[in-house]
């Protein structure tokens, strides 16, 4: 199932702790939400520049940085090594050496040759384009802004010469998709550096923004989009507390609330504090109503 990476890890410690000789190994199958894992040995910069929305975890594994997020899946083995070598423990380097030739078996049963390469753990698909590998695994990561998008399929499109139809298929979209995805890539380059840390301009504005036939038109449709955008942010500016009429308001929105408690459980105690409690309001605006205007009361206790 979903799970976040630190509730994971410490469900794996904890179990750990409390597992006895005679405890179960288990095999846990989750996905994560996006993070970056750190290993003993990691150096923070390698990792992703403008990735600063995922959070960043140090664990006390070896290794360097992983990223984990929807789509990809983990598995966690949960084993006693100590029990599952005849006549002593089995060494982390000959679980690991197991866990990948169990990999390449499963590969093999697909028509895949799996193998290892010297000096970078792991088991790679023999003969395959680890570019290529890499650019996908980027384009399904979920925190990738619009322009980020197309800009990464464009690159795999003219690495790899796929065709839209093909790319289609790699990442999972409509060919009509990626097309229309493609277009942010004519945006003046002013405009995508803007929006290539921006998650708040949607997908569909940027399309259509990108559909203009000449980039004087983009800009102004972009222009116009961000002064509707600021327009807005402006009406909605909180009001000024000072004001009666925001008095009003908030004291509306306290009796709606108050008229939306049910009461059905409540003991009778909890209805004499109740009303205690609003008399002791009603008192306290009072005194402060009363208060000479230069000398206002700010306690309504």
């Amino acid at each position: 199932g979903h799970a976040d990476y630190d509730t994971t890890f410490a469900a794996m410690r904890a179990f750990t702790d409390a597992r006895t000789p005679e405890t179960a190994d288990e095999v846990w199958i989750v996905e994560h939400a996006p993070v970056f894992t750190l290993g003993l040995g990691a150096d923070r910069a390698h990792l992703l520049a403008g990735a600063t929305a995922i959070p960043v975890v140090q664990t006390d594994r070896g290794g360097e940085v992983t990223y984990h997020g929807p789509g990809q899946v983990v598995i966690y083995l949960l084993m006693d090594l100590r029990r599952n070598k005849p006549g002593g423990k089995l060494y982390a380097r000959q679980f690991v050496n197991k866990i990948e030739q169990a990999v390449i078996d499963v590969l093999a049963a697909y028509n895949l040759a799996g193998e290892r390469v010297e000096g970078a753990p792991g088991i790679y698909i023999a003969d395959g384009n680890y570019t290529e590998i890499a650019l996908v695994e980027n384009l399904l990561r979920q925190d990738l802004t619009s322009v980020e998008e197309a800009e990464a399929l464009q690159r795999l499109m003219t690495e790899q010469k796929y065709t839209q139809e093909q790319m289609g298929v790699i990442v999972g979209k409509a060919r009509t998709t990626v097309g229309d995805i493609l277009t942010l890539n004519k945006l003046p380059l002013a405009i995508r550096d803007e929006c290539r840390g921006d998650r708040r301009i949607t997908r569909a504005t940027l399309i259509e923004i990108a559909r203009k036939k000449q980039e004087r038109g983009m800009t102004s449709a972009y222009n116009a989009y961000k002064a509707k955008q600021q327009k807005g942010k402006t009406t909605r500016q909180k009001k000024d507390p000072n004001e009666p009429q925001a008095l009003f308001d908030m004291m509306d929105k306290a009796m709606t609330k108050i008229r939306s408690i049910d009461t059905s459980a409540w003991t009778d105690e909890d209805k004499t504090n109740f009303r205690t409690a609003l008399t002791s309001l009603k008192t306290g605006i009072d005194r402060y109503l009363a208060a000479p205007p230069s000398q206002p009361s700010k306690n309504l206790a």
